[in-house]
């Protein structure tokens, strides 16, 4: 625990990197009760504390998991780049996830160090012994005990210039309800992206998330340049209790290039209640919009790990990739210089 003024109830939690140990994990427990059913938002407030000048950000790899036992209901990777760089201000960092059952949750955060240079080796060996040691604690902090967690933050916090190793500093973090009713649990184009003039239907799916028969209307639209919008279709849905049910949307792309969006909103008495949106590309020439990855099956593994592969490429919305060989090949018909 740390004293900082810059965090919202001037404490944070220190997740120090250790270059002895150069990987870790830290663990927070949400609440002694479940979570019932439903679309809610994760929040937290993060940042990198670098006390030495000569420290490289880039070494770093953090990343966050949120789950309910052996569920990964949220997992991603948190680059330093991606942290605001002023030394006293904290980067909120905000996903939505979905509970189908009740669920008590415990948030993750992991890092790597990786090897340090002979120059960063040299800089690490001068201040050995320099820095006051940071008494070892196992805390686990509960979003719902606050008046606890303060007692401990008195006892335990040391002030934030006695950390002289770099640390991921975690100031709050909250659970949030969206609905614990209906939801938007998914929208997805068929594809990440298509040329003017092709069509790219869009699935929803809607949640009910309670006990209960419900009645709610669904519309699409499809968003483009800075605020246009447009309506793709509206449909009436009955859903079961504790069910979900897909909605398809036919749509077919026009002349307007670059990105777009499609976002649905879910309506009970007039009323939006909840809405999500998924994003793709229009272009004629692909390189105008290209997000590109590399590797493919030349380096990446064999033709039973194409599934998985290609998935997690639309997930991080690549849409093009680069493959060539070091020998001459039949599959990529690429001859090296």
């Amino acid at each position: 625990m740390i004293v900082d003024p810059a965090a919202s109830r001037g404490k944070a939690v220190a997740v120090v990197l250790n270059e002895e140990e150069p990987s870790g994990a830290a663990n927070w427990q949400y609440g002694d009760a479940p979570l019932a059913p439903g679309i809610y938002r994760l929040a937290l407030r993060l940042r990198l504390h670098r006390p030495e000048k000569d420290f490289n950000p880039s070494r770093t790899t953090c990343r966050l998991t949120l789950g309910s036992g052996s569920d990964k209901l949220q997992q991603f990777y948190v680059d330093w780049c991606q942290l605001d760089g002023a030394p006293s201000r904290y980067t909120e960092i905000t996903r939505e996830f979905h509970l189908t059952r009740a669920s008590r949750l415990k948030l993750t955060l992991t890092w790597i160090l990786t090897k340090m240079t002979v120059e960063e080796r040299r800089g690490y060996l001068r201040r050995v012994g320099k820095a006051p040691a940071v008494p070892d604690q196992t805390l686990t902090l509960d979003g719902e005990d606050e008046d606890d967690l303060d007692i401990v933050l008195e006892e335990a916090a040391l002030p934030l210039k006695q950390l002289q190793e770099a640390a991921f500093l975690m100031d709050t973090w909250s659970i949030t309800p969206l609905s614990t009713t209906l939801a938007v649990e998914r929208v997805w184009p068929e594809k990440v992206h298509v040329r003017p003039g092709e069509k790219n239907p869009v699935t929803v799916t809607v949640r009910n998330f309670s006990n209960r028969k419900q009645v709610a209307t669904l519309q699409l639209f499809c968003r483009t340049g800075l605020a246009d919008s447009a309506k793709v279709g509206e449909v009436a849905l009955r859903l079961a209790p504790a069910k979900s049910v897909e909605q398809s949307f036919n749509w077919t792309a026009g002349p307007r290039e670059f990105g777009h969006e499609m976002r649905a909103v879910l309506l009970q008495k007039g009323r939006p209640i909840h809405s999500a949106g998924e994003f793709f590309s229009v272009s004629k020439n692909i390189w105008q919009v290209a997000i590109q990855g590399s590797g493919f099956l030349t380096w990446y593994g064999r033709e039973k790990h194409l599934p998985g592969h290609v998935e997690q490429n639309r997930r991080d919305y690549i849409n093009v990739e680069a493959a060539f060989s070091w020998q001459p090949s039949g599959w990529t018909d690429l001859t090296p210089a």
